[in-house]
């Protein structure tokens, strides 16, 4: 990390001009984005925290009641900036766009830490500035553009405490594991990585209170939110009401015979048979109907177990935008309230940094990495693949797709360094 300070003017320089792309986009888009699904009801939360109303009620319970459906963390920030700017989508938007500012820096740190290549850092953060899947989802008033930024601090973080071994690194990364927990759930499965990328490095004095400050630092908001969950609630649940919403979602027969797309997600509630289930428990609030519905998922599984393959292998096309561009465009409407010419720059360039990264690795754009850099977004794909797949859930995995791409590009420029010398050189053609 002290050698990155060296390197804080080209990473500002990339922070600007993520922000900068991010900020004239709001402004572009102010009239035509919609404020949709996700994150309308995001914006209900934040509104009614900033209001001094707590969390609000269900909207999908039959019963009503208290909800936890959704993660704490980004309606609790949201409302924050309500609190001091009031409740303007605008201004939800621009936080976003700060967010994705700083996931572009993120991702030049992490490739300046798992490369030491200035050049490369640069490209990467670049890419990451202007890659529009990447400023889609941080100008969208949802929640990847904070979870991404906190799922890249947890890596990047273990790495510096690998590198310099100061506690206060792994501190920081246990944090935002904690918070990025909070933010959506999966991310749970990054302190594998982090453990991985932290402890098998060259050993470190005071591993283990580095090791107990991270976990307690994890730990606490999570637990936090537990409590929470447990007076308002009145059960134990793993800290959201929304596995049992996403399984049935995708196991149910209106989703396995969808001839477009097999096994996309739909709401659970457009299954009739689903449909049919909560009509018949009109008093049932989250916890209940978060029961009846992982039952009746697991039920449809059961009873068609080869329908998860069917399920991975298309979510693993959704997820790449390697279906077609009417997928991607209804994806990115629905998802991110953009139009169908940001879904259109969503789809195809998604498949240039895909061409790009497989050069990338081709070329050994992995070589030198610590196993737990690249099992990072190995474990986010697979999490996400047996539920709900679309470019949004690929958010987290982007910032590593850029890094393998960068690889490319620097081939690239060098390869066309070498030539340009050759040719000024005595003799050369």
């Amino acid at each position: 990390m002290a050698a990155l300070r060296s390197e804080r003017v080209s990473l500002l320089g990339v922070g600007l001009v993520a922000l900068a792309v991010r900020v004239v986009v709001v402004l572009v888009t102010h009239r035509s984005f919609a404020l949709i699904n996700d994150a309308a009801d995001y914006n209900r939360l934040a509104i009614s925290l900033a209001g001094g109303h707590g969390f609000g009620v269900s909207h999908v319970a039959p019963g009503g009641g208290p909800t936890a459906l959704r993660p704490p963390a980004f309606p609790l920030l949201l409302a924050a900036v309500y609190l001091v700017f009031g409740s303007h989508v605008v201004a939800a938007r621009l936080l976003g766009a700060l967010l994705g500012a700083v996931s572009a820096v993120l991702v030049g740190i992490l490739i300046a830490q798992l490369t030491h290549d200035r050049v490369r850092s640069l490209i990467g953060g670049i890419l990451a500035a202007v890659f529009p899947p990447m400023v889609i989802a941080s100008t969208s008033v949802m929640s990847e553009g904070l979870f991404v930024a906190l799922s890249l601090v947890v890596v990047v973080c273990a790495l510096a405490y690998r590198a310099e071994g100061r506690v206060r690194w792994l501190a920081l990364s246990g944090l935002a594991l904690g918070c990025a927990t909070l933010t959506r759930p999966i991310g749970a499965v990054l302190v594998l990585p982090a453990a991985l990328i932290a402890f098998t490095g060259p050993p470190a004095p005071r591993r283990w209170v580095a090791a107990l400050a991270a976990t307690g630092l994890a730990i606490a908001p999570c637990l936090a939110w537990e409590i929470r969950d447990v007076t308002v609630m009145s059960h134990v649940i793993p800290l959201t009401t929304q596995d049992g919403y996403f399984l049935a979602g995708t196991y149910n027969a209106t989703s396995a015979h969808y001839r477009p797309q097999p096994g996309n997600w739909i709401p659970a509630n457009d299954d009739p048979a689903t449909a049919r289930l909560i009509a018949a428990h009109p008093h049932a609030g989250e916890v209940r109907l978060n029961d009846l519905l992982h039952h009746a998922a697991l039920h449809y599984l059961g009873a068609h177990p080869t329908y998860f393959f069917t399920v991975v292998g298309n979510n693993f096309l959704r997820l790449f935008d390697l279906t077609d561009r009417a997928f991607a465009q209804a994806a990115v409407r629905g998802e991110y309230g953009y139009g169908s010419f940001w879904g259109a720059a969503d789809y195809f360039s998604t498949l240039v940094i895909l061409a790009l990264a497989v050069l990338g690795f081709a070329r050994g754009g992995l070589r030198g990495w610590p196993a737990g850099a690249w099992l990072a977004p190995l474990l986010l794909l697979v999490v996400t693949l047996p539920t709900r797949a679309n470019p949004r859930f690929r958010a987290p995995i982007d910032p590593y797709l850029i890094a393998l791409a960068s690889a490319a590009f620097v081939g690239w420029a060098r390869g066309g360094a070498r030539s340009l010398s050759l040719r000024r050189q005595p003799g050369g053609s």
